[in-house]
């Protein structure tokens, strides 16, 4: 009756969808969940799926995930001073996704040190090395980013400092 539908048949009915299991994805998830490993059996794991061969999306989606766990396994074993040397030891990996895409890496991973309490100190030292990163590796859009949490978080400091 109105817009050409005096049929009630209802669109894509019968079509059957076929779930893809991405091998990746599956092996992320069980490192994830697998409590019997130890702080550097899941590290060793984690860096393997991150140097996996694979460049596909959905590979990079993994990746990416995997990089931010990482991160945040790094924070929860107060290991802090390593979470630059992830960022510059996977130098080749950023290389092979888009700017943007790393650049929400980078973003993400502070994002997570900042959620750890008391980590003003921190956030500041680690977003002036990345902003030397930032340089060194000629990414000016991430750099100016980085340098606006920095602002963020000097200004937290110093609203600390006072009260």
């Amino acid at each position: 009756m109105f817009g050409g539908y005096e049929n009630e048949e209802k669109f894509g009915e019968g079509l059957e969808t076929e779930e893809i299991v991405d091998e990746l994805r599956v092996e992320l998830n069980g490192i994830e969940s697998n409590d019997g490993l130890d702080f550097d059996g899941k590290l060793a794991a984690f860096q393997e799926i991150l140097h996996h061969d694979r460049s596909d999306d959905e590979a990079i989606k993994v990746k990416e995930d995997s990089f931010s766990l990482i991160v945040t396994l790094y924070c929860d074993n107060g290991k802090f001073d390593d979470i630059l040397s992830v960022i510059e030891s996977n130098s080749t990996f950023f290389e092979s996704v888009p700017k943007a895409k790393t650049a929400k890496m980078v973003r993400n991973a502070l994002q997570i040190v900042s959620k750890m309490p008391d980590s003003l100190d921190l956030q500041q030292s680690l977003c002036q090395n990345i902003i030397d990163w930032c340089e060194k590796e000629k990414r000016n859009f991430l750099k100016h980013r980085v340098e606006s949490k920095l602002c963020g978080v000097l200004f937290l400091k110093v609203k600390s400092d006072r009260f």
